[in-house]
């Protein structure tokens, strides 16, 4: 398609929505179940030791994280073609672009990161935030998860490429000096783990920079 429309550009439109609720907002049960699970992990209750996300999370830093997923699929197509075949541009909005180019859509969801893989689907997954001299217990803090949506068409084409993935911070957030940094490393990792997912979509996977699995 490119060959015949004397194409080199490819747009990627990112669009997210953030949709986080503080631990009050779950149910009794909920509450309580987790209460007794940590209660007899580390004899502490979640509630009355854990953080508001919704006060302490940030969206300041989302625009820099975007461009960890434009580097990824820009990476990807240099390793498939030559350097420099193809130029990857953001876009802000859709109509931006003509309707005959080239455009990959990625919208995301920013949500609370749950228990599912335990079996507790409703149940919010959290994590111990410690001060990092003394090693004494800080507060809880609810995990941040993403649910992405790539969708890449070829115009006037019925040939689409589309899936779904939700990102998940790594086993370790690390470094961590205030409940705001620990967020923002949470959702670093959420889009650097889609990258990497990209990257591997492609035939390509590469681990994304500072970063352990």
């Amino acid at each position: 398609y490119m060959r015949d429309e004397n194409k080199s550009t490819i747009y990627v439109d990112l669009s997210g929505l953030v949709d986080l609720k503080d631990f009050e907002e779950y149910n009794e049960e909920i509450r309580s179940s987790l209460d007794k699970m940590t209660l007899y992990a580390s004899n502490r209750k979640t509630s009355g030791n854990i953080a508001n996300i919704t006060s302490n999370y940030s969206e300041g830093d989302i625009e820099g994280y975007e461009e960890i997923i434009i580097a990824s699929i820009d990476s990807s197509f240099e390793n498939i073609l030559s350097n420099n075949f193809i130029v990857i541009e953001s876009v802000n909005q859709i109509s931006n672009t003509a309707s005959n180019e080239l455009l990959i859509n990625i919208g995301y969801a920013i949500k609370n990161q749950h228990m599912g893989e335990y079996g507790y689907p409703e149940m919010p997954n959290i994590w111990e935030y410690y001060d990092m001299e003394s090693n004494n217990f800080i507060s809880y803090l609810i995990g941040v998860s993403i649910e992405f949506e790539f969708d890449f068409s070829i115009p006037n084409s019925m040939q689409q490429y589309i899936f779904r993935y939700y990102a998940n911070p790594l086993s370790n957030v690390e470094n961590i000096t205030s409940l705001e940094s620990g967020y923002k490393e949470m959702t670093k990792q959420n889009f650097e783990d889609f990258s990497n997912t990209i990257s591997n979509k492609f035939g390509i996977y590469t681990t994304a920079q500072n970063v352990s699995r």
